[in-house]
């Protein structure tokens, strides 16, 4: 048999399943399966999952706050990612808008506008990606943004 991928990966051996020899790297993923938090806007303001996807179903204009969505702690190493979909009649690019704030006040969101970040606004059509870093911080790592962007508020 040729060499191949095959050949460097640990037998299995208990915390090292799926490791490879060379730098202990994850070998033979092709993918791998994240969860998604379906979320609508309603009168009560609902707590996101701090892992995988959160899918944020607007279905009014951002003048109520149905649009407000609550932030958990941050747990290190985890990675919270949330994306706005419209859909309804009365959403349109321009008014619906949607914010994210803390559930306490344990933690903070760090960002390229500063270190006491405590919410998140975020235009038609964007997403936001969060890394905890700590259980005190969460990270934002990216955002995609139409014109009008995705705006971080500060404590100060």
């Amino acid at each position: 048999m040729a060499a191949g991928l095959y050949d460097n990966i640990t037998s299995i051996h208990g915390r090292r399943l799926g490791l490879d020899t060379v730098g202990n790297l994850t070998v033979l993923t092709g993918g791998f399966r994240e969860a998604i938090n379906a979320v609508t806007s309603a009168s009560t303001q609902p707590t996101l999952v701090s892992g995988g996807k959160n899918l944020i179903n607007v279905t009014s204009a951002a003048t109520t706050a149905s649009n407000l969505f609550i932030i958990p702690n941050p747990i290190p190493g985890v990675t919270m990612k949330m994306a706005q979909m419209v859909t309804g009649t009365t959403s349109t690019q321009g008014s619906t808008a949607i914010a994210f704030v803390r559930g306490s006040t344990a933690f903070l969101i760090h960002s390229s506008e500063g270190t006491t970040n405590v919410a998140i606004l975020a235009a038609f059509n964007c997403s936001v990606t969060l890394e905890g870093v700590s259980s005190a911080i969460w990270l934002m790592t990216s955002r995609t943004a139409t014109s009008a962007g995705v705006s971080v508020l500060s404590a100060t």
